[in-house]
């Protein structure tokens, strides 16, 4: 594990840790008082026997993994009319009659299945606060010449734990004009974890060639070119373990080089019992508005 893995590794626990959570309302394995159940979760089948991971309230599950990191989920066997489950997707609504049992594989008890809903996880998608930019705060940095917007979701930090420095050719000296952080429940049910925003300047890179460049590279990195609202960027995409996505801008403005820097770390859906109802996040979706929200002009 290199340095900028283990730092991704370091943001997503810093994140976790400062988020207000709650004990008093995690879910419980407490069998449901009545006989009749509803329950929203990923569904298996093993050697004939159906199960099924699932959560009374998916809403208040995905609170806890969104404040936690994690949520605790109940396991039931699935009796009755389950040979329908065969044609569905693995996200469903069961409901039934509840049989406690309070032993053997699934402490919790039986659902005698009565109706099944297939669901889908969809695409996911930016809440609509965060996607709606002519409501994002408006940030102007006379100094170094920089204006940009972002939602007022965002968090400021002065990124103690980022997961890379600014990446600049060379040696530089550089100055951080801006760092905040993007909520992990900003596209909602996601496999979203943790992420940053930052903008950094260095004054020693006085040529756009040296500027489009950048000081540590890897051979599955990709580099393009890109025109966004009349600005020129470089951008450099990175990937890595944890799953992990790092996107580098940088942009020769005013006789100065700026980085915009973008990190996106997601959780591993694998180790979640309800992973089939997280959405997997696209982060161009959000790159492609904040970068129009920059300019650039002569301090």
């Amino acid at each position: 594990m290199n340095l900028r893995h283990a730092a991704a590794l370091a943001l997503v626990g810093w994140y976790l840790i400062v988020q207000p959570g709650d004990a008093s309302s995690a879910s419980t394995s407490n069998a449901p008082a009545s006989d009749q159940i509803t329950v929203v979760g990923c569904w298996s089948k093993v050697d004939e026997s159906y199960g099924l991971s699932g959560v009374e309230s998916f809403t208040q599950y995905v609170r806890e993994v969104h404040s936690r990191g994690g949520a605790p989920s109940n396991d039931y066997r699935l009796a009755g009319d389950t040979s329908k489950l065969d044609n569905l997707g693995p996200l469903v609504r069961i409901s039934g009659t509840f049989l406690p049992n309070g032993m053997g594989k699934h402490p919790v008890g039986t659902i005698k299945v009565e109706t099944v809903t297939e669901l889908s996880a969809g695409d996911a998608t930016l809440n609509p606060s965060i996607g709606r930019t002519s409501s994002w705060r408006k940030y102007r940095d006379s100094a170094n010449g920089v204006a940009y917007s972002l939602p007022d979701a965002f968090p400021r930090t002065d990124l103690c734990c980022p997961p890379q420095g600014p990446n600049f050719v060379g040696h530089t000296n550089t100055a951080t004009l801006a760092g905040f952080l993007v909520p992990n429940d900003s596209w909602g049910a996601s496999d979203f974890a943790a992420g940053s925003f930052a903008i950094y300047v260095t004054p020693e890179i006085t040529n756009a060639a040296d500027c489009y460049k950048f000081g540590q590279s890897y051979p599955d990195d990709k580099v393009s070119s890109e025109s966004i609202s009349g600005v020129r960027y470089s951008h450099l995409l990175q990937s890595g373990i944890p799953p992990e996505e790092i996107d580098l801008y940088h942009a020769f403005e005013n006789g100065r080089c700026y980085e915009i820097a973008m990190d996106f770390t997601f959780y591993r859906m694998g180790g979640f019992d309800l992973g089939c109802a997280f959405s997997a996040v696209d982060p161009n979706s959000l790159i492609k508005l904040v970068l129009p929200q920059i300019s650039f002009y002569k301090p």
